[in-house]
């Protein structure tokens, strides 16, 4: 029998689940797109799927040979199988070599696999409201559920996607950056990030707002500060009652996301360099300006033209200690390359 007896197969189904790269087999990321009144049937993802047919033309190819004794028959469905995940992979490849995907069925719930590493956009294209009703993520995906730049909305499980209008899950390892303006105690203004502070809703301390923003090659902007390689002042001379001046941001973050203003950091008055204190205020929708300068003290920067609206005050408190925010599910700092005047 040599090759094709009992152990001779048995070396070749070792050698074929070897073969079989572990691409094929890896556990993925997936988000479904459900139409109204639909209901998602629940699938094996394309990975599982080519694992399945590979595993079942294995089995056959034995079972075949236990009963038969037949080489021909039993290396014809092993070729199969290889032949099978050959062909998996290369749709697999085609899958995560794409960028934007399209929802395109205005009846029946469509699924697309999420990449790790990559920012996995969707576009409604279907002419119905489309509505996330399954999303699991390949991995960590830090800023799944902040809108890439660019993008209208996150897909958040169980939001709806209007028609014509796309979505993200950015699953890249750097930071995403929300676009804004802020202005200047002289009116003038200038462009910032928003850019996640710490980890969570609790952990935006000063260094991790000097490491967010360095992160991205910026500085941290203070509404008073002497000014230095990790801190950007926006010019006030008077500001020791949480003022943060007045921002915009270009685009929504997600429910919940507040900015955490910082009045003064790195700046010899009021707190001194060894503290700093702020104010973090919820973020409004996208094109809506918000802010805070106390005008009963005289603070340097207040402008009567725009809303002037306090949050959760906080300071002057250690460096180490954390920003706060009362409700807030996720908090931001706002970063500025702006060269000082």
């Amino acid at each position: 029998m040599g090759l094709f007896s009992g152990k001779g197969l048995s070396a070749i189904l070792v050698s074929l689940l070897a073969v079989v790269p572990v691409v094929a087999l890896a556990q993925q990321g997936s988000i479904t797109f459900s139409p109204p009144g639909s209901f998602p049937i629940p699938t094996l993802g394309s990975s599982s799927l080519l694992a399945l047919v590979v595993l079942l033309l294995t089995v056959g190819a034995w079972h075949r040979f236990r009963s038969t004794r037949s080489g021909v028959a039993s290396v014809a469905l092993l070729a199969a199988a290889l032949a099978s995940a050959a062909v998996g992979i290369s749709l697999i490849q085609q899958v995560t070599a794409g960028g934007g995907q399209s929802i395109l069925s205005p009846n029946e719930s469509t699924t697309f696999e999420l990449q790790p590493g990559a920012n996995n956009v969707f576009s409604n294209e279907s002419g119905v409201d489309q509505r996330v009703s399954a999303r699991t993520l390949p991995g960590a995906c830090a800023n799944a559920d902040t809108p890439a730049e660019g993008i209208d909305t996150a897909c958040q499980l169980g939001s709806t996607l209007a028609v014509g209008a796309s979505c993200s899950v950015d699953c890249r390892e750097e930071p995403a950056l929300s676009p804004g303006q802020v202005q200047r105690v002289d009116g003038s203004m200038v462009d910032v990030d928003f850019v996640p502070c710490g980890e969570g809703s609790s952990n935006c301390t000063a260094d991790a707002a000097r490491q967010a923003c360095q992160a991205v090659g910026k500085r941290v902007v203070s509404h008073a500060s002497n000014g230095s390689g990790t801190v950007y002042s926006l010019g006030a001379t008077n500001s020791c009652h949480w003022s943060i001046s007045y921002y915009n941001s270009e685009q929504d973050l997600p429910a919940g996301a507040c900015l955490a203003g910082v009045s003064n950091l790195d700046w010899s008055s009021c707190c001194t360099t060894s503290e700093w204190h702020g104010n973090t205020v919820p973020f409004p929708p996208a094109g809506t300006v918000f802010g805070y300068v106390d005008s009963a003290n005289g603070n340097s920067g207040y402008d009567p033209n725009w809303p002037n609206t306090s949050g959760a005050r906080w300071g002057c408190q250690s460096l180490s200690s954390p920003a706060t925010g009362a409700g807030c599910t996720s908090v931001y700092v706002a970063c500025t390359s702006a060269a000082d005047p």
